[in-house]
């Protein structure tokens, strides 16, 4: 048998094999700013880490950021998303920066960890959502202020709160008799000291509530004799009060016998010890003073004594009204402290893969491997190509051509 001639039919078959990626981690900052609800000042600050800050004292407050520049191609994968926030507070106790971010279609809402120097840190939004990369493209973000200074609870009518009177004294004012926009009240901060605050609004609340009836021990040294007397506050139960046993505010209903409170007497300031808690309820009027917003302060509060309604005509009947003016004493200051959050940037940063063009040579497979035929007779073969590249280069040609083929036995 001779072999001389082959015509060969080529059957090519193209395979595609995934191999090689890269991976990107990029930082985008925003370009343009609006103001969704006014508070934030020097907005366009927090584009870059450059020192220069927008800040806010006002709850409510929130900016939105975009022009971020994100143009991810559309084969990418996203791996992470996350927003930076490089900032600080003056208090961090009674107030929340939320971090917002913006898909193309829906907002998604972050809680920012609070921190008395500046701090960058990554607030990661990568399960708020499945990301694409045209979401990641449309990203927004904003940043919101709230405040909740250091309200909560009431005050019964007979409590007397301690405010300004004029230049040279101030006084105790049943919360029926204070002046909105007009009294300012005398406050207490454990960092700041004595404030005075404008007292914004008081609320008047008729229902049935649980008080609480808190009983301390004071005792002041005058020469060689110490004065020892028992005084009264009474709260509504979910009122919060500074305790430095708690180093905090708590709600009154959580006190315990033999907790301490910061006690303002005759010009001292001292610790004073718990004896006596009773709670009970009561019908009638309670009142939620409410101060200013940005003199509010985490942590402070108002000066305040609760007579029952005997000590008081008693007090009326000895005294007149003279028995409620004092004389201003040392420490109380006329310095308003704001809470501030300061942000010097705001930037996001996307962690995404994508799969880059690698060539390789292909492989080349011929079946079958041996056949015999008589002369002039015509022989198939498959030859199979696989294209070793990876799935992004797309498909390459391959030009194949048949040689004569000869081998001892032929």
């Amino acid at each position: 048998m001779i072999k001389r001639t082959l015509f060969i039919f080529l059957i090519a078959l193209f395979l595609l094999k995934t191999a090689g990626a890269a991976d990107y981690i990029v930082i985008y900052n925003a370009t343009s700013t609006t103001t969704i609800t006014s508070g934030w000042t020097n907005p366009t600050y927090a584009y870059a880490s450059d020192n220069l800050r927008t800040y806010t004292s006002t709850s409510g407050a929130e900016q939105e950021y975009s022009g971020y520049g994100i143009n991810i191609p559309s084969g990418a994968t996203i791996n992470k998303v996350w927003v930076g926030l490089e900032g600080y507070t003056t208090d961090a106790a009674y107030e929340e920066l939320y971090v917002k971010i913006y898909d193309g279609t829906a907002w998604y809402t972050k809680i920012v960890t609070d921190y008395s120097s500046e701090t960058l840190q990554w607030i990661d939004f990568t399960t708020s959502t499945t990301w694409t990369p045209a979401k990641v493209n449309s990203i927004k973000t904003r940043i919101y202020y709230y405040y909740s200074g250091g309200g909560g609870g009431c005050f019964p009518d007979n409590t007397l709160i301690l405010v300004v009177l004029n230049s040279t004294h101030f006084g105790l004012k049943f919360p029926y008799e204070i002046r909105p926009g007009k009294d300012y009240a005398v406050i207490f901060h454990p960092k700041y000291g004595f404030l005075h605050a404008l007292i914004e609004e008081v609320i008047e609340h008729t229902g049935t509530w649980e008080l609480v009836k808190i009983t301390v021990n004071k005792n002041v040294q005058i020469l060689n004799y110490t004065l020892s007397w028992k005084d009264t506050l009474i709260l509504t139960s979910n009122h919060l009060i500074f305790s430095p046993s708690y180093n905090t505010k708590i709600p009154a209903g959580e006190l315990k016998i033999g907790d301490k409170l910061i006690d303002y007497s005759l010009g001292m300031l001292k610790e004073v010890e718990i004896v006596d808690i009773e709670k009970y309820d009561f019908e009638g009027k309670v009142y939620d003073i409410k101060l200013e917003e940005e003199y509010q302060l985490p942590d402070s509060g108002l000066i305040a004594i609760s007579f029952s309604k005997e000590q008081i005509e008693l007090l009326n009947n000895f005294f007149g009204y003279s028995w409620r003016i004092f004389r201003y004493l040392n420490g109380i200051g006329y310095a308003i402290v704001k809470v501030t959050y300061y942000v010097d940037w705001l930037p996001v940063r996307i962690n995404y893969t994508i799969q880059e063009c690698i060539r390789a040579n292909p492989s080349i497979s011929i079946i079958p491997e041996n056949q015999e035929g008589n002369p002039g007779q015509t022989l198939t073969y498959t030859v199979n190509v696989t294209n070793n590249d990876n799935a992004v280069c797309g498909a390459s040609p391959f030009n194949l051509s048949g040689s004569e083929l000869s081998r001892n036995t032929w």
